[in-house]
């Protein structure tokens, strides 16, 4: 017995030891994020559609009002916050408590993807890569963005090593809730079908009914709302592909570059990408993230009117999140798979680009606006203006009208 303790103990050690690196770097990522967001942090504010809709639905229908659409889809993460933050806060703690509660959301699916058996390379290092996407940060710590992150979370299933087995309730809860709270679950349960048709194994077929599930839940809330989708010229098209791809090298320079250098920087990218998928071996997970990235470029491109408004500082910064991820996570690969000097240069390159393109943009400002003084004005005249961030300047700054409404409080013209 002495003997089997003995040889257990220094398995024990490096599997604790592999835990605390690992949290470690996931802990590195969220902290690096709420770093590019100080100010919601010192000063938490209530921002567009947070204050605009979801607060008022939730004072007057209560609980009901998760089945109340935000622009035409279901973001139940984000709806979830602000119930329980109203719950635990009142009005008069509301930003502060809901920001709280954004951040534990944010760093859960940190700790998911960081864990998660993924096809990808990087594990406790791809929420670092996250959180150094190189643009504004508009849906970091902002509890009402935090879907983004829950769709985040929908991509990481379409990256599980298929053979893997663990986690299968989990990953059906991931699908629904997130499901539930981003409308990508909708091309993407096309994708988990196909998944699951290829690997034909009762837990890809469990996380694609899931998936689907939530898909036609999405689908038919959408359905009821005017479509402002529409595809874009093929010159658009072109254009804006080519600052998808270029930005990320030359943001560190100038954040609006020329249309010149836009294309020569997205054409030797392009050309970097592909000497990517060359090695046999990491082809299959370089090409699936290559595909992610397009598919993410293609829906804000469908989403944006006219796509070419969207820049990734100064309109829509949100509508560049997804397709900057997938490029750091393809670096982050290409990096970690090196074995050679001569393999390192090009991704080191680039990797010093990004983070170049990172540092500029790295924090956030918004001006302070008096939420209290407004809960203030509630408790003493019974109705009051809340204020509430757009940009982040108190210029063009939106308002809440609270009065009222038998013995509830209403939003009012």
């Amino acid at each position: 017995m002495i003997l089997t303790g003995a040889s257990a103990e220094p398995s024990i050690q490096p599997r604790w030891r592999a835990h605390l690196v690992t949290l470690t770097l996931i802990a590195c990522g969220l902290l690096v994020l709420m770093a590019r967001r100080t100010d919601q942090l010192t000063d938490a504010q209530v921002w567009v559609e947070e204050g605009s809709q979801i607060i008022p639905s939730f004072l007057q229908h209560g609980w009901k009002a998760f089945l109340i659409p935000i622009n035409g889809y279901l973001i139940t993460s984000s709806r979830a916050i602000t119930f329980l933050a109203l719950a635990l806060g009142g009005l008069e703690h509301y930003p502060a408590v809901s920001t709280g509660l954004g951040l534990l959301l944010t760093a859960a699916i940190f700790t998911w993807m960081g864990t998660a058996p993924l096809i990808v390379r990087g594990g406790a290092l791809l929420p670092l890569a996250v959180a150094l996407v190189p643009s504004d940060v508009e849906v970091f710590v902002v509890p009402l963005y935090t879907f983004w992150f829950a769709g985040l979370a929908l991509f990481g299933l379409m990256l599980w090593q298929p053979r893997d087995r663990s986690r299968v309730p989990a990953r059906v809860a991931i699908a629904l809730v997130c499901g539930f709270s981003n409308p990508v679950v909708i091309p993407l349960s096309a994708v988990a079908v196909t998944r699951a048709a290829i690997a034909r194994t009762r837990h890809e077929v469990a996380v694609a009914v899931a998936m689907v599930l939530a898909a036609g839940i999405q689908l038919w809330v959408v359905r009821g709302t005017p479509g402002i989708s529409a595809i874009p010229t093929s010159a658009d098209a072109a254009l804006v592909m080519a600052r998808f791809v270029g930005y990320p090298l030359l943001l560190g320079f100038t954040n609006e570059p020329p249309t010149l250098w836009v294309c020569i920087a997205a054409a030797l990218h392009a050309v970097f990408l592909l000497v990517l998928l060359v090695p046999r071996e990491s082809r299959a997970r370089r090409l699936a993230l290559l595909g992610l990235f397009w598919f993410g470029a293609c829906t804000s491109m469908l989403r944006c009117q006219p796509p070419t408004l969207m820049h990734p500082v100064f309109a829509g910064p949100r509508y560049f999140f997804f397709p900057f991820v997938f490029l750091n996570w393809l670096w982050l690969d290409a990096l970690l798979s090196a074995n050679t000097m001569v393999a390192r240069i090009a991704p080191v390159a680039v990797a010093v680009l990004i983070l170049a393109s990172t540092a500029r943009n790295f924090n956030r400002r918004h001006q302070h606006l008096a939420w209290n003084a407004a809960v203030h004005e509630l408790s003493l005249q019974g109705h009051a203006s809340f204020p509430l961030h757009y940009d982040g300047s108190v210029e063009r700054h939106w308002t809440l009208k609270l009065a009222p409404c038998g013995n509830r409080l209403c939003k009012v013209p």
